[in-house]
């Protein structure tokens, strides 16, 4: 299979032996992640460097479902903020339809949440944007709290009313 006529590579195909091998490698770096991959990477990465950074206990896997009003949250963050002092200061992770994962050392958490939808109206900028549509009492004022215990996965799963 040819590669689409004007592609940037065209003229280093000159080579027959070399045409597979370039083939390969182009259609690898053409595959370029989402927005939404590149941020759920850099939340998992800053989560995993601040489990790393932070203590001496071995970390647990911690998953579930987060709804608003009977509803899976299509797209947003969750963040436990560590609540004892000497350990990291948050772990975030994206929620994508409903579902997210972490992985959190055991302790005490204050968890905090935001969700995101398109607006029915322009930005500024004449693009459509997108609203945090949760109420404060499960963002700023968040005032929840759970307890991630050592010993295995553990499953928690939030429906905000």
């Amino acid at each position: 299979m040819d590669l689409p006529e004007g592609h940037f590579a065209m003229k280093l195909l000159f080579c027959h032996r070399l045409r597979p091998v370039l083939r390969t490698s182009l259609r690898a770096s053409d595959r370029l992640p989402s927005a939404s991959a590149g941020a759920f990477m850099a939340l998992s990465l800053i989560g995993i460097c601040l489990v790393v950074a932070g203590c001496g206990t071995r970390a647990v896997p911690v998953e579930g479902m987060v709804s608003f009003g009977g509803i899976a949250v299509a797209e947003g963050t969750i963040i436990f903020e560590q609540m004892e002092q000497g350990k990291p200061s948050a772990i975030a992770s994206e929620i994508q339809a409903g579902a997210y994962r972490a992985v959190a050392p055991p302790g005490t958490y204050r968890v905090v949440f935001s969700a995101y939808r398109t607006a029915d109206t322009l930005g500024p900028d004449g693009q459509p944007h997108k609203i945090q549509y949760l109420p404060a009492k499960f963002t700023a004022d968040s005032e929840m709290t759970v307890e991630v215990t050592p010993g295995g996965d553990t499953k928690l799963d939030f429906d905000l009313r």
